[in-house]
């Protein structure tokens, strides 16, 4: 029997395996069968291969413990995940609607700061000749 189907093997008789990195770990062990130990025994090198292959890079845990820190249903809107700049990179979960909000109001922003200060020189305006100044009630 190959490594990967003696994997898909345990897996399909219900059992969990998986690695911390160094050890190959299988749970209930009250069902492993004798011949299921022997050959977790004699493929362990594999085995510990192969699980390590399916595990989860730093970034993808970093990005499902930013979505578990946002309480369930707590937000209706979709969540999106956000990474922040940094050694290591940081995430955190926001809803979808909270970010386009976010990202408009940027948006507006820059483009305020993109026009030309208007200087105040503290002198008022005449109005200009062709309005109608309405000061009293008619007769």
């Amino acid at each position: 029997m190959t490594p990967a189907a003696l994997l898909a093997s345990l897996r399909a008789a219900g059992l969990t395996v998986r690695t911390n990195g160094v050890k190959v770990l299988v749970s209930p062990t009250s069902r492993l069968t004798p011949e299921q130990t022997d050959a977790i025994i004699t493929h362990r090198a594999a085995l510990l291969a192969l699980l390590i292959d399916e595990m989860p890079s730093e970034e993808d845990v970093a990005k499902q413990e930013a979505l578990n820190a946002v309480p369930h249903g707590f937000f209706d809107a979709p969540m999106e995940l956000v990474r922040f700049p940094g050694d290591p990179p940081a995430w955190a979960a926001f809803p979808k609607d909270y970010l386009d909000l976010l990202s408009q109001w940027a948006a507006f922003e820059y483009a305020l700061r993109q026009e030309p200060a208007k200087k105040n020189t503290g002198k008022k305006k005449a109005a200009p000749t062709n309005t109608t100044m309405f000061d009293e009630e008619p007769s």
